[in-house]
């Protein structure tokens, strides 16, 4: 027997997604060192670990506990990463999320799809950035994703939109799209913005 000191599947998926997002590293300039980044959900710490070695303050949060513990191992060795990189467990899906209203300069949201759009959008202060980049759609993960135009309405009247990219994916029917998206908070009252389901 071979004794691994990392789940197996874990190396197998970290080897996979070392880099950052191609998305994230062509937004990079937006963020505002000011305010800290939320990386929700943080995964593997690809984009967490990006932004915090290029010395933004970055709060990295998932479900997995596995995940973000594999997170902090990347980040015990470098004097910078500790820094910056702030990491914890929670429920990206719950009622409300344990964070302060306005406290965040930039929100990424990678591969995920909030159930309570309104929670994520409210932790964000005026003026910052929401980078969304949402699945790709392979296989049944179109089932999952936005109809076209839903991301967009959920953002309007409280965003200024300055990118927004919809490619269909699944059958014609399921009217589902991957979104790439890039807007900034004009208005601190967006209450009425709703959950984003399918």
């Amino acid at each position: 027997m071979i004794d691994c000191p990392d789940p197996p599947r874990l190396v197998q998926f970290r080897l996979a997604s070392t880099e950052p997002s191609r998305f994230v590293e062509q937004q990079v300039s937006l963020l505002d060192t000011g305010l800290p980044v939320l990386d929700a959900p943080c995964g593997l710490g690809r984009n967490s670990l990006f932004l915090a070695e290029r010395g933004y303050q970055v709060i990295g949060m998932d479900i997995d506990r596995e995940r973000v513990n594999f997170v902090a191992s990347e980040a015990r060795n470098a004097a910078q990463l500790k820094k910056n990189l702030s990491l914890a467990v929670c429920d990206l899906n719950a009622e409300r999320l344990p964070l302060a209203e306005a406290s965040f300069g930039t929100l990424l949201i990678v591969h995920f799809i909030p159930e309570q759009w309104s929670n994520y959008l409210a932790v964000l202060s005026t003026g910052g950035y929401l980078l969304f980049e949402s699945m790709g759609g392979q296989g049944g993960n179109y089932l999952h994703l936005p109809r076209v135009g839903q991301i967009r309405a959920l953002l309007e009247p409280g965003f200024n939109v300055s990118l927004y990219r919809e490619r269909p994916v699944g059958p014609h029917a399921a009217n589902a799209v991957a979104v790439r998206l890039v807007a900034r908070k004009i208005c601190e009252n967006c209450e009425r913005l709703d959950a984003c389901s399918p």
